[in-house]
């Protein structure tokens, strides 16, 4: 029997996304510096506010997964005290087992999830202070038939799964 599993964050597609995003401002940068006025007739203030809005919006993001790839905290531990979820930007951090009501794999269109059933979800919610976009994201998966707390399987192996299904089994 496992007593601990240990999963880190794979950290190369969010690499990739913060380049392109990156690059996407960048080019927008470039688009306002060349059609700014200057020796340009034809200048659209509207236009400069769009490309303006567009590049900060992308170099935020850009941002934002660079930090991403910066945080070596692990994308999911599990002992047998509880589970501490960081996979994703609407994560729950720390989950005790007492709070978790079922561990069970979801297959479906929109990916193959490792799913913890959080008892209350809403109170757990308000307790944790998870407020605006993150707690409507975690409701809106919920709606959709996801649980508040669940790990891509992209990011497991059979024999994680298996060890966590077990922990789980002998904290309850």
């Amino acid at each position: 029997m496992a007593k601990e599993v240990l999963i880190k964050k794979k950290t190369f597609k969010w690499i990739v996304m913060g380049i392109i995003m990156a690059i996407i401002a960048l080019a927008f940068c470039f688009l306002i510096i060349g059609s700014s006025g200057l020796g340009d007739t034809s200048f659209e203030p509207f236009g400069l506010i769009v490309g303006l809005l567009f590049a900060i919006f992308c170099g935020y993001i850009s941002y934002l997964l660079f930090k991403k790839v910066a945080d070596k905290s692990p994308a999911l531990f599990v002992d047998s005290k509880g589970i501490v979820e960081n996979s994703s930007s609407i994560s729950l951090g720390f989950i005790p087992w007492d709070r978790i009501d079922n561990v069970y794999v979801k297959r479906g269109s929109l990916g193959n999830y490792l799913c913890f059933e959080i008892i209350d979800l809403e109170g757990f919610l308000e307790e944790r202070n998870v407020k605006g976009a993150k707690k409507k994201a975690i409701l809106a998966n919920k709606k959709m038939g996801y649980e508040g707390a669940l790990v891509d399987l992209g990011f497991l192996k059979e024999s994680d799964i298996e060890a966590i299904i077990d922990i789980f089994d002998n904290a309850r």
